[in-house]
């Protein structure tokens, strides 16, 4: 028997979509990325649908408990070693490294020789620092009006790296 209270990273099916939708794009009641996105939380929760059945995307779910409600969840490109998005629980920061981490071993057996993440400039030597990645670059391919600029970071999937 499960002990009902253990914490578990799982890959998500549709069936969560709901669940890693609301998680990864609501932040307050009055605060979320819907509007950065252009959509409404059911096209959200619909989108997500889609990542979830992409081949080309792993996404993992930290959860507690029966129920898979995830508390936590980040999605990998399979194909690029893109991290496309991190959340969790602002009161349990060791679990945004749990599935950093989760994410480095699904890369390296895929093949992968790096992972990277896109974040906000302000906040790229501490998110590099926290997930041991290094600073490459300005990111050219992402910038978001409400965010302003975004940095690339990088991190090898090689153990002896």
């Amino acid at each position: 028997m499960t002990d009902p209270v253990s914490a578990q990273i799982l890959t998500a099916t549709t069936a969560d979509a709901d669940g890693v939708a609301r998680l990864l794009h609501e932040r307050e009641p009055w605060e979320s990325d819907y509007h950065l996105l252009g959509l409404d939380p059911e096209a959200a929760i619909r989108r997500m649908r889609l990542l979830i059945e992409d081949p080309r995307v792993l996404t993992l779910m930290f959860t507690i408990g029966p129920d898979r409600f995830p508390i936590g969840a980040t999605q990998l490109r399979l194909d690029t070693g893109a991290i496309i998005n991190l959340r969790g629980p602002v009161t349990s920061p060791g679990i945004e490294e749990a599935l950093v981490d989760e994410l480095i071993t699904h890369a390296r057996v895929r093949g992968l020789k790096a992972v990277t993440l896109s974040v906000p400039e302000d906040a790229a030597a501490a998110v590099a620092e926290r997930f041991g990645m290094t600073v490459v670059e300005r990111d050219p391919d992402f910038t978001i009006d409400d965010l302003g600029t975004f940095m690339l970071l990088s991190r090898s999937v090689d153990p002896g790296c």
